[in-house]
């Protein structure tokens, strides 16, 4: 060392020790008394003591009273004590609640600076020389605060503003000075340079789902009309308004119908707009008129809070809802997955309006998982407004629903509304909210908005421990649509749940049977999940069931494309360039026709069942689950010993019996019938007769052209194309 750092010194001496990396004491101001400070920790020392450098805002600052902050980081050595603050002051902030705690930031984007969070132990904020809490604060409210150089969080804040309420008269702007002038008494008032104009809206109507997001805020002073009620905040400062709040009542959410004889536009959520004549009318940022809207549209609606008639409207036809994925801003694209499990991919346009909190915001603001609202152009490729919400995450115990009210309540009495939106799940299946069971723990997610709605659910995901009730599953692809069937246990209820929002409720009957048919153009109901609960326990149990592409074709075209694929990949180690041409006279095994099926019928590609044959080892680990779901179907039964046989060729007289064990799994009624008209009737085994004699009946099995049935011939790839075509089409008949 050859410059002495300490005052006095008569030798060249530093505060600690660098080489070594020992740092001087450090801590936090917790509060002061005169020249005793109070440290966060409990400690306590005196600046008469050793020689003090006050810092703040990067400037050498007395260390008196008025110089020393609650929240100024300390660094203590044997020599000399440092203490560092810098104070924050600023006009028209607002506080946000977010799932980290309070965010304070400035409302107009062109001044903000990010903002500053609030410590959790922080206490009370002095609002115009009073205590409140954080939520108390309105916006606009000019506020100076210290800022702790070390974790960047604010203390000792204070917060102040002057409240005029009042009608506009006049707007005025000379020279770039802007002034507002309220009707009567109500006085004149300069707006600062940084003035924001936003919106206190009342809603004679609005969606649960919308409220997280509200109108959001517009920027433009020319937005408060003459003739508008507006809230003013004056800064205690400079007497000049720094937050102008329009007083607006508004209807909010998505068109269920238009009546053109009344000009009557009527809501989802029960609310009706009458547009008063003449009224400005946009749709998709085109000045339209009433004839425009249409069911499905987005509208937001100006109303007069007498008559409750629109003197303005606004409405997109285009409006999702959901959480980003991700977003690129070299591209500008913005990845969504949408409330109803769909992914979207957008360009995010240059000049589109994005709102957190209410407040514009850059495109920073946009980060995966956040839950947001999406306005595009009608052809859903471009964004034009993104309003951010924020996540907020519990877990409790569910207590109840109140499905008039559409709240559920947890542990300790809290409240969330759920909305049209609102996804609920058990055990990774998605139910209703009324099939979750006092006592269940539950993980929600959900978004705050303002009072009354209070916290808006985003989804519920509850944990059942009680027994799943049975469930089995079958989409049977028919000309035209698709057939969903299965059987589960007694009282329960079954959800056929599909992308795009697709979901119907199915009571099955006294067995406990249940069938449904979809329409082939239903696209967005194709990859299904399939969910049973018990409504006596709450226990739940789920099949998922993705549908392959079948190319338009139907009938004998998707038996054969399943039959060959199976052929296909049982043969592709061995001859790769085999094909299905060349192989519809080789014989099918009992593995290759159990896995046919389980393709055909669209059975779940994992089973939960066990598989107990005791020559497991000679079945093709990708056929596994297909023979385990087929034993527990009953379709396959093995032979005494406990085998399978899966490479043995499977006989007439054997699938007889397994087509029989289909139609029944199906819940397909099938004439019992003993008669056997067959030439070597007396060679068919006893344990197939009566199969043999029923599926003969169905119109399955045919006898050879000598009348023969041949029992013990092996089924061929082409005989059972056949066999399941004619399946396909007894199936739709009977089950029709």
């Amino acid at each position: 060392m050859r410059r002495n750092t300490v005052s006095g010194s008569a030798i060249a001496l530093q505060d600690y020790a660098l080489a070594l990396g020992q740092a001087p004491a450090e801590g936090m101001v917790e509060n002061t008394d005169g020249r005793l400070i109070k440290m966060v920790d409990g400690s306590k020392f005196s600046l008469n003591n050793l020689p003090v450098t006050n810092l703040v805002n990067n400037n050498i600052a007395p260390a008196d009273v008025s110089h020393l902050f609650p929240g100024a980081e300390v660094y203590r050595t044997p020599y000399r004590v440092y203490l560092v603050a810098r104070l924050w002051r600023a006009k028209g902030v607002k506080a946000l609640k977010t799932a980290e705690g309070t965010v304070f930031t400035e409302i107009n984007p062109s001044t903000r600076l990010g903002g500053y969070s609030l410590p959790s132990d922080a206490g009370g904020i002095m609002l115009n020389n009073r205590s409140v809490a954080p939520g108390d604060l309105p916006p606009g409210v000019e506020i100076s605060a210290v800022v702790n150089p070390v974790d960047q969080k604010i203390r000792q804040v204070y917060a102040a503003y002057s409240d005029r309420v009042g009608i506009v008269l006049a707007l005025r702007n000379e020279a770039g000075q802007r002034e507002i002038i309220l009707v009567g008494n109500g006085g004149s008032y300069r707006l600062t340079g940084d003035a924001v104009c936003s919106f206190e809206d009342t809603y004679s109507g609005v969606e649960t789902a919308d409220m997280p997001f509200g109108t959001g805020a517009l920027d433009e002073l020319e937005e408060a009309l003459p003739g508008m009620p507006v809230r003013l905040h004056l800064a205690p400062s400079s007497g000049e308004v720094q937050y102008l709040a329009v007083k607006r009542w508004v209807a909010l959410g998505t068109v269920r119908e238009t009546v053109a004889s009344s000009g009557e536009i009527r809501m989802e959520n029960g609310t009706s707009i009458q547009i008063i004549p003449g009224a400005p009318v946009k749709k998709d940022r085109e000045i339209s008129d009433f004839n425009v809207i249409k069911p499905g549209d987005h509208v937001t609606a100006v109303l007069l809070p007498d008559t409750g008639k629109a003197i303005g409207l606004v409405a997109y036809s285009s409006v999702l809802y959901g959480k980003i994925i991700d977003f690129t801003k070299k591209d500008r694209e913005l990845y969504l997955l949408d409330n109803n499990g769909c992914y979207h991919s957008f360009f995010l346009t240059p000049d589109a309006v994005i709102y957190r909190w209410g407040v514009r915001t850059p495109d920073d603001a946009i980060a995966a998982g956040r839950l947001v609202r999406v306005t595009t152009d009608p052809a859903g490729k471009e964004v034009w407004r993104l309003d951010i919400g924020e996540n907020f995450y519990d877990k409790s115990t569910f207590t109840e629903y109140n499905e008039s009210e559409g709240i559920i309540t947890t542990g300790g009495g809290r409240e969330y509304r759920s909305s049209g939106l609102t996804r609920y799940y058990k055990n990774g299946y998605q139910v209703l909210p009324e099939d979750l069971f006092p006592g269940e723990q539950v993980e929600l997610e959900y978004a705050t908005a303002p009072s009354p709605t209070g916290s808006v659910l985003v989804s519920v995901n509850a944990h059942s421990t009680v027994s799943p009730p049975l469930l089995f599953a079958s989409a049977i692809p028919l000309q035209g649509c698709l057939a969903v069937t299965g059987r589960t246990g007694a009282n329960t209820v079954v959800y056929i749940w599909g992308q795009g929002g697709f979901k119907q409720t199915i009571i099955p009957d006294e067995s406990g049977r249940f069938n449904y048919f979809l329409k082939q153009d239903n696209k967005e109901a194709y990859n299904l999940t399939i969910v049973a609960v018990d409504r006596r326990t709450g226990g739940v149990s789920g099949k998922k069931i993705d549908l392959p592409d079948s190319g338009g074709s139907s009938g004998i075209g998707v038996v054969q494309k399943v039959v060959s694929g199976v052929l296909e990949q049982v043969t592709s180690d061995q001859s790769p360039a085999t094909k299905v041409s060349s192989l519809s006279n080789v014989p099918l095994t009992r593995v290759e026709t159990t896995v046919a099926l389980a393709r055909l019928l669209n059975w779940p590609e994992a089973s939960e069942w066990s598989l107990l044959f005791t020559d497991i080892e000679d079945i093709p680990i990708p056929f596994r689950p297909a023979v385990a779901e087929a034993r527990a179907r009953g379709i396959i039964k093995g032979y005494p010993d406990g085998s399978f046989l899966p490479m043995s060729n499977l006989t007439r007289a054997a699938a007889a019996v397994v087509l029989a064990n289909v139609l029944q799994d199906a819940g397909i009624a099938i004439k019992k019938s003993s008669e056997l008209t067959y030439a070597d009737a007396g060679n068919i085994p006893a344990w197939a007769a009566k199969a043999v004699a029923e599926t003969t009946a169905f119109g399955l099995f045919r006898g050879r052209t000598d009348g023969a049935f041949a029992p013990d011939d092996p089924v061929t790839a082409g005989e059972m194309i056949i066999l399941l075509e004619r399946l396909l089409d007894a199936c739709r008949s009977l089950i029709q």
